[in-house]
């Protein structure tokens, strides 16, 4: 004996193809928060390892292919704006991932509540 398949409404259609994007949007979301953690790390690290050195010394700094001779101050400075960046940079991924992470889960309510019932499936359990 064959089950029919509850047709889905047009709407309904719209409202799970919006969760699908909104989920795409989200893992997206979470890779750049995850990178720009990693980077604001190694900021850190690399201030922690410039600390241990006179404020005359040099370093080298890599821009593109190369490496350039500078001071440890003006490499500190140059890593601690580059930090402050990425952490407003992070702060503002981390707001957008809320704000998805809400709406996807209103969504999902939204879909469940007008999700057709399946024919023979008793509840969540199913297994009897």
């Amino acid at each position: 004996m064959k089950m029919a398949t509850p047709q889905i409404s047009p709407a309904l259609q719209q409202q799970v193809k919006k969760f699908q994007e909104l989920q795409m949007q989200l893992n997206d979301l979470r890779a750049v928060i995850v990178q720009l953690e990693q980077q604001v790390r190694e900021i850190d690290r690399s201030l922690k390892e410039l600390e241990k050195l006179q404020s005359d010394d040099s370093v080298y700094k890599s821009v593109g292919a190369i490496l350039i001779k500078s001071n440890v101050e003006d490499v500190k400075k140059e890593l601690i704006d580059s930090k402050e960046t990425m952490e407003l940079r992070l702060k503002t991924y981390s707001k957008q991932f809320e704000n998805a992470k809400t709406q996807l889960t209103s969504l999902r309510e939204k879909i469940v509540q007008q999700a057709p019932p399946f024919e023979g499936v008793d509840g969540p359990d199913m297994g009897g």
